[in-house]
């Protein structure tokens, strides 16, 4: 019989920062200025008008993620 893990998300925010935590420890923060905002996991992003948006990269990352 397996037994199903409790998983405890949450985003504290002040302004325009954000940080993400998960089971109580940060896993990313971000920020937002208008359209433009930055992610520590994904990177830039440019919001555009209708669907869709614009990924300008995460120079920064060069190992893959864990899953």
């Amino acid at each position: 019989m397996s037994t199903v893990r409790f998983r405890w998300r949450k985003t504290l925010r002040w302004g325009p920062i954000r940080l993400n935590t998960h089971n109580g420890r940060a896993t990313s923060w971000s920020f937002t200025l208008g359209r433009l905002s930055w992610n520590s996991r994904t990177g830039w992003h440019l919001d555009t008008p209708g669907p869709g948006s614009v990924h300008i990269g995460h120079p920064g990352r060069t190992r893959p993620r864990r899953r």
